[in-house]
């Protein structure tokens, strides 16, 4: 699933990979509507699915904004909160996008900072003018082999983990 509330546009660059595999997109046309019922039901699956159960994937684009609807707002916060401590044992596996890693944009699900730094894996891109991905990243929420939290490693992005690469490489 690919909740997006500007799916509509994204299905065409961002998502062209993920559309072919049928992924149900959620939220299109700023249908925040949409996505708070989406939200609620990830809370639910969470809490009925198990380790055993076969593993989903799920992205969550603009979280920034969510927040800031009237429609979310408050489902938002659960969901943060939730994606914070059930989807392990739910076996699923998110990729929530934001611009920031402030509460404000992660949800406003105050009281979660510290779970959120040390049970989410950030990756804050570098660009060139704001839209020209550039290959420089910090990768942060990750463990050395001591067990130490990391809270900045500067990475180089390969040439190969890109949407069209990884495609040709995973090709049958």
């Amino acid at each position: 699933m690919v909740c997006d509330a500007h799916g509509h546009k994204n299905r065409i660059k961002a998502w062209k990979h993920l559309i072919p595999l049928e992924c149900e997109v959620v939220g299109e046309r700023n249908d925040y509507e949409a996505i708070a019922t989406g939200m609620m039901e990830a809370v639910q699956r969470w809490s009925d699915r198990t380790e055993n159960d076969k593993p989903i994937q799920s992205l969550w684009d603009e979280l920034t904004q969510l927040s800031m609807q009237p429609e979310c707002e408050s489902e938002v916060k659960k969901f943060v909160r939730h994606s914070l401590t059930d989807v392990r044992k739910a076996n699923e596996f998110l990729i929530c996008i934001a611009h920031a890693f402030t509460n404000a944009a992660t949800g406003n699900a105050e009281g979660f900072k510290e779970l959120r730094d040390q049970e989410t894996i950030q990756i804050k891109r570098k660009s060139k003018n704001g839209r020209q991905p550039l290959p420089h990243a910090e990768l942060s929420g990750i463990y050395d082999d001591g067990g130490e939290l990391i809270l900045e490693q500067k990475v180089t992005v390969p040439d190969w983990f890109y949407p069209d690469k990884l495609v040709e490489m995973f090709a049958t």
